[in-house]
């Protein structure tokens, strides 16, 4: 029988058990609030902000600037009086969501290979992606370009890229994983729609940023223009990570964290309790150090 590769934790939480959630969540609500009174705080001589047609992007603009178009038209945009509030938003949210990949193998590594080994590069994916959120909130809509690197759009490109993969990878580990406490709810089916939801419209968007398929052009999905579009992809991404995900690693039940091995070889033992641990099954205090009562397999 195949060896157990982790035991279910329901308590004794470590430190580096509390980053993911904590800092996902903090970066979820960050976000939802930011970006929300940059929205309420928005006015240029054009008006409010329109949610629908206008990019998020705008919302961080710090000098008035001169938007040259393809055709060689152009047109003046206006800075809004708190463009900082978005900006910092981005940054803050960037640097929360680096612990929260980094560490959250803990809560949602596997039995299935295949889905561990895919979870492994939505991590590195999902850690790139905090740097990213940060240089779009460092180099906005009106920064002085010299260099391809202080462009807006080369951030705003490989966010969206890695946004794209990270959330098709995290559905694949999901749907190949084996024994994952987190998947033992009836909830389960928000994570495969959000996902799902997530994976089409950031496809989209990359379509249309590399003109490779216009929104407008698909039937259905051009009742909105891909402004509206790149604002429901962050709102979900943080929806699901920052809130969804992140709740559910904060309760126990839902956390394979590993337990604190003892001296003893032949099981684990969970720092603060008299319970011992089979390393084949999990079974809580076997008979002896030899042979489990409940799946008799040597215990190894």
């Amino acid at each position: 029988m195949q060896q157990r590769k982790y035991v279910i934790k329901e308590e004794d939480r470590q430190f580096l058990d509390y980053i993911p959630p904590a800092s996902i969540l903090l970066a979820g609500v960050i976000f939802l609030f930011g970006t929300f009174l940059a929205i309420l705080l928005y006015e240029t001589p054009n008006g409010k902000y329109d949610f629908f047609k206008q990019f998020f992007s705008e919302l961080g603009v710090r000098r008035d600037y001169i938007e040259v178009f393809s055709d060689g038209t152009t047109e003046k945009r206006y800075a809004p009086p708190h463009p900082d509030i978005f900006n910092f938003t981005l940054v803050l949210s960037g640097i929360l969501m680096i612990p929260f990949f980094t560490f959250s193998f803990r809560q949602m590594r596997n039995e299935s290979l295949f889905s561990t080994i895919v979870l492994w590069i939505a991590i590195v994916g999902g850690v790139l992606t905090g740097p990213m959120l940060i240089g779009v909130g460092i180099f906005d809509l009106s920064f002085p370009v010299q260099y391809f690197w202080q462009e807006h759009g080369f951030w705003v490109a490989l966010l969206y890229i890695l946004i794209t993969i990270v959330c098709i990878l995290w559905y694949i580990m999901l749907i190949f994983a084996r024994d994952l406490p987190y998947k033992k709810t009836k909830l389960i089916w928000v994570d495969y729609v959000l996902l799902f939801l997530l994976a089409l419209f950031t496809i989209i968007n990359l379509l249309d940023g590399f003109k490779l398929v216009k929104t407008s052009n698909i039937p259905v999905l051009n009742a909105f223009p891909i402004q509206t579009y790149q604002k429901l992809i962050a709102y979900l991404f943080f929806g699901y990570f920052g809130l969804v995900v992140g709740v559910r690693l904060t309760k126990t039940k839902y956390d394979n964290t590993p337990v604190i091995h003892s001296k003893n070889k032949h099981h684990y033992h969970v720092k603060g309790s008299d319970s011992w641990y089979c390393t084949n099954c999990g079974e809580a205090n076997p008979e002896n150090t030899e042979l489990c009562k409940k799946c008799r397999q040597a215990l190894i």
